[in-house]
C-alpha cells in the first residue's frame, strides 16, 4: 500500500518539473536570428555618388531588403543622374555564398545590373553596376564600389 502513494507523489514531482522546465525556457522566436552580413553598408562609388546596401533577415537566410543607388550620366548637353531605390522587408535578392546581384533593366545590350559580393570576414562589401542611359536600350553607364558596413 505504501508504494502507490509514493509512486504518484513522484509522478506528480516529475510533472511538476516539466511544467516549470517549460514555463522557463525561452521560446525560440525571443532571440531574432542574426543572419551573415546583416545590417546596411553604405559608401560612395567609383562615380563619387551615393551607395547603400541593406541586408536583412528573410526566412532565416541573409537577403537584400533595401537598396538605394546614384547613378550620373554624362551626356552632350551636360551631367544628369538618376537615383535607384528600392525597399521590400520580404527581400529583394537573396544572398548566396556571400554574393548578390539586383537587375535594373534590360536593352538590347544586355542585362543592367548592381552586382555585389562580401568578403570572407563581412567587413567589407565590393561590386560592380550598369544602368542604361534614360530613353535608350543600348548605351549603359558602368561603375563599382568597395563599401564598409556601417557601425
Amino acid at each position: 500500500m505504501k508504494k502507490v502513494p509514493f509512486f504518484l507523489a513522484f509522478l506528480l514531482l516529475v510533472f511538476a518539473a516539466g511544467l516549470l522546465n517549460t514555463s522557463c525556457r525561452k521560446d525560440k522566436d525571443d532571440d531574432p536570428i542574426i543572419v551573415p552580413y546583416q545590417g546596411r553598408w553604405e559608401g560612395l562609388t567609383s562615380q563619387d555618388t551615393t551607395i547603400i546596401i541593406d541586408v536583412g533577415n528573410v526566412n532565416d537566410k541573409p537577403a537584400v531588403i533595401h537598396y538605394k543607388l546614384v547613378v550620373i550620366f554624362h551626356e552632350s548637353g551636360g551631367i544628369g543622374y538618376t537615383t535607384r531605390e528600392e525597399s521590400n522587408s520580404e527581400g529583394i535578392c537573396a544572398i548566396v555564398n556571400g554574393y548578390f546581384s539586383i537587375l535594373l533593366g534590360t536593352g538590347e545590350s544586355g542585362p543592367a545590373l548592381l552586382e555585389g559580393s562580401f568578403n570572407a570576414y563581412a567587413t567589407s562589401l565590393s561590386g560592380n553596376f550598369s544602368h542604361y542611359f534614360p530613353g535608350s536600350s543600348t548605351q549603359k553607364v558602368y561603375g563599382n564600389y568597395q563599401i564598409p558596413k556601417t557601425p
